[in-house]
């Protein structure tokens, strides 16, 4: 029987971790450095570092403009490059974990199906058409359908989260919040900077920037560039290859042309390529299962799981046949470019033109499942599935995007802003193949069919503002969309003819409302109340009726709409060395989207949507930041949120607790009101402190300990398998000299184990559940398994600055 930790005392198998000797030489390599730097000339003295005696006040573009952070009224966390540098922040998961309300976990990798963040209890169990997901990730304003993980973060100038709907202003995918990447903007002088890491299993990082002023004052650039490699963690048992390992090259350029001072174009080109092995996971065995066994009482049940998933390292995956046949893992090259024209009339009003485009090429290789296993004829009789597990595909998904916004001058107590916006996104899987052996020999063969989604959004929106008397403001945003989707499936073969069509149109009308109130003592509190949709979506594939024809209960999938209350304080306090930020909030949701796995007439499965009833959220949100002396600072953050289910019949449920497929007996025992909804953190809490002191008269020495904690998520509706706690705790010590800064570092200190992720699937490596009269659609005959994604392991590593 597995254990929740196996062999915790021990190196993990075919991993010579070697912490000590590996901390060693990192102290070795560190005090040399500091040797080094140390004769080196001082730019900045301690003092000057030390000298700050209030938080700063940060700028933001959370409205499509730049305001205070303190006065918008909306939900915004912002990380400033000086945080996400302190805090070794690597990607979207990171950045979650500091950031209330918001969790985020790549259950699959760094591939686009992957990215199904969740804020505020709203969340994506599945992506939907061309990857829509419950938040968007945008990069300096343009929309990126694709994966965000791999995005690389030492270039950015900031990133803002701004949590609740965000729909009236940001338009589709973003009716539960905006993930904003914001890139650096060459300053008034010619500056820079190059960025070493170096760590444990081979992991290792090199980047660097450069920005400045080019021709008269009227042209700047910018360029960046970074290799990033994040070592495997995790051996395959079957043949002793990596699994986990990440690769990431990419670059960045952006030309500024300000040819007067009221006209300011940009022009930003991006290239992107990652290589990543196959993620690490395993299959929990059904063996393990404790519960809803199938039986002539319950002939319809596939066994289930209660409680914490179980953890292992024992990853046996078919890579090697993979690798034999093209590769496994992903492969993404990306290609982004985006123009932004302001103009600014001699009215005062501003014209914003921002075109965005951007095209990425996946190749993907894995094992799906999950266990190195191949589904045996006997279980199949009817069809060859040898291989369906073991899938390798190409991806191709192109987003195109033009918004054009018309604003007023913000010195009026009556602002506005009126908009166009179009959106073109299409994702193409141009070849789906499996892998296995045959006698000996490697077969590659057409697996599924091949799929199409279309999406074509036009939108006008605007907003309007008033400051009343200086502390009253009010205001109001409203988006109108029409959505049109198109999916189709194509023949896996040369020929490539069209199998099916479908296609609808979405029509929204989302507003926002706000009213705030600012004092005269830095205080300002906000009530919002917002309205964000999540678009509707088709099933292409379904599960049969009896009669073998399609279910098409199944097939279409509404629109997920929510409102939000809000209620929000934020205020500075003790002469400006303590900021808060506090928020209470309620959210009723209709049709929420969430999945179930269905087994097709060919031994395959499908993830499908389906609607539930209603879901309502309410929470609290808290952020602090506190500077108790000139030294040592505190930043702080918790949220409470409470998702539940109010109204769902779940077939699914019914299934598990002994329905016989009956509408009576279905409605009896599917009732899921009161559940919690799946993939939701109950509580999340992070703390940072960081101390500094200058270290004798050349520098500054700094420490900084963080902590994160985030509550276990269930799998599924079902409330029953979870993933467990999650405590992370890291540790940083530095020096800054003159140009030169130096840090070592441990994340995950203590090797905490709790899953990545866990998802609901299937087990058929001993066998298919037998078979018992009932009612209703064909059940399936794969009892369940879990597939649990492993965590990052505890590493030591060391990270060298040059400013310049």
């Amino acid at each position: 029987m597995l254990v929740h930790v196996v062999n915790s005392a021990e190196p993990k198998l075919g991993i010579a971790r070697q912490p000590e000797t590996f901390l060693l030489s990192v102290f070795t390599l560190y005090l040399s450095i500091l040797f080094i730097v140390g004769g080196l000339p001082i730019t900045a003295s301690a003092d000057e570092t030390l000298s700050r005696s209030t938080i700063d006040e940060l700028v933001v573009v959370a409205r499509k403009k730049e305001e205070q952070l303190f006065e918008v009224p909306v939900s915004v966390s912002v990380f400033s490059n000086k945080v996400i540098q302190e805090l070794g922040l690597n990607g979207l998961a990171d950045i979650a974990r500091y950031t209330p309300g918001f969790s985020s976990s790549a259950a699959t990798g760094r591939q686009p199906a992957s990215n199904r963040p969740s804020i505020r209890g709203l969340t994506t169990i599945r992506n939907g058409i061309a990857n829509t997901s419950a938040a968007t990730v945008f990069i300096d304003g343009v929309y990126v359908g694709g994966s965000p993980q791999s995005t690389e973060l030492t270039n950015l100038d900031r990133i803002e989260i701004l949590r609740g709907p965000q729909t009236a202003l940001y338009g589709r995918g973003t009716y539960a919040g905006v993930i904003n990447y914001i890139t650096r903007r060459p300053g008034d002088q010619l500056d820079g900077e190059l960025t070493a890491t170096v760590a444990e299993d081979e992991t290792n990082e090199l980047s660097v920037w450069l920005g400045g002023p080019l021709i008269n004052d009227q042209f700047a650039f910018f360029l960046a560039a970074g290799h990033r490699k994040h070592g495997a963690e995790y051996v395959n048992i079957r043949d002793g290859s990596d699994i986990g390992g990440e690769k990431s090259n990419e670059f960045t350029g952006k030309l500024y042309w300000t040819p007067t001072d009221n006209l300011d174009i940009s022009l930003k080109l991006g290239l992107q390529q990652t290589d990543d092995d196959h993620f690490a996971a395993y299959l929990q065995p059904r063996t393990e299962n404790d519960c809803c066994f199938r039986t002539a009482e319950a002939p319809r049940a596939r066994e289930y799981f209660t409680g914490e998933s179980l953890i292992t390292d024992q990853v046996n995956l078919y890579t090697d046949l993979l690798d034999a046949a093209g590769g496994s893992g992903t492969e993404l090259n990306r290609q982004l470019a985006a123009l932004n024209i302001d103009w600014t009339m001699p009215n005062g009003f501003t014209l914003t033109s921002l075109t965005g485009s951007v095209r990425d090429k996946i190749d993907r290789g894995y094992d799906t499942s999950y266990a190195a296993y191949d589904p045996s004829p006997i279980a199949f009789p009817w069809s060859d599935m040898r291989g369906v597990f073991n899938k390798i595909d190409r991806l191709g998904q192109s987003d195109l995007s033009q918004e054009l916004r018309l604003s007023s001058s913000d010195y009026t107590p009556l602002s506005w802003t009126a908009g166009l916006y179009f959106f073109s996104g299409d994702l193409e899987k141009d070849a789906d193949n499996r892998v296995y052996l045959d006698g000996g020999n490697l077969v590659v063969t057409p697996g599924g069919d091949l799929a199409k989604d279309k999406i074509r959004n036009l939108a006008v929106f605007g907003g309007v503002e008033w400051d009343i008397d200086g502390n009253w403001t009010t205001g109001m945003e409203l988006r109108w969309a029409n959505d049109e989707i198109n999916v189709t499936t194509h023949t896996n073969d040369a020929g490539k003819q069209l199998l099916d069509k479908f296609s609808k149109n979405f029509r929204s009308l989302t507003p926002r409302f706000t009213v705030s109130y600012n004092t005269n003592s830095d205080r300002n509190y906000y009530l919002s109340i917002a309205n964000g949709v999540k678009p509707g979506d088709f099933n292409p594939k379904v599960p049969e009726l009896a009669d073998g024809s399609p279910d098409e209960s199944y097939r279409a999938v509404d629109e997920e709409i929510v409102w939000n209350y809000e209620l929000r304080l934020k205020g500075q306090w003790w002469q400006g060395k303590l900021t808060t930020a506090l928020a209470v909030y309620y959210q009723d949701i209709d049709n929420q989207q969430l999945t179930t796995l269905v087994e097709l007439p060919d031994g395959e499965t499908a993830s499908i949507i389906q609607n539930v009833g209603k879901t309502e959220v309410y929470g609290f949100e808290s952020d602090f930041q506190l500077l108790l002396t000139r030294a040592l600072a505190v930043n702080a953050s918790y949220a409470y949120t409470h998702a539940e289910i109010r109204e769902h019949i779940s077939i699914e449920e019914a299934d598990l607790r002994g329905s016989d497929g009956s509408f009576a007996q279905n409605q009896a025992l599917g009732d899921i009101s009161g559940h919690d909804v799946p993939r939701i953190p109950q509580h999340m809490a992070s703390i940072a402190i960081r101390y500094e002191r200058p270290f004798s008269d050349r520098g500054l020495g700094y420490l900084l300990g963080d902590y994160t904690y985030e509550s276990s998520r269930f799998a599924q509706e079902h409330n029953l398998i979870e993933t467990g706690n999650q405590n992370l705790v890291g540790l940083r010590a530095g020096l800054k000299t003159g140009q030169w800064e130096v840090n070592i570092w441990v994340k995950n200190l203590f090797d905490e184990h709790t899953p990545a992720d866990v998802f609901r699937y299937f087990d058929r490596r001993s066998g298919s559940l037998p078979s018992f009269p009932q009612q209703g659609s064909r059940p399936s005959s794969s009892p369940r398994g879990f597939v649990v994604t492993l965590p990052r392991q505890r590493q030591f590593g060391t990270t060298v600055h040059y400013r310049f």
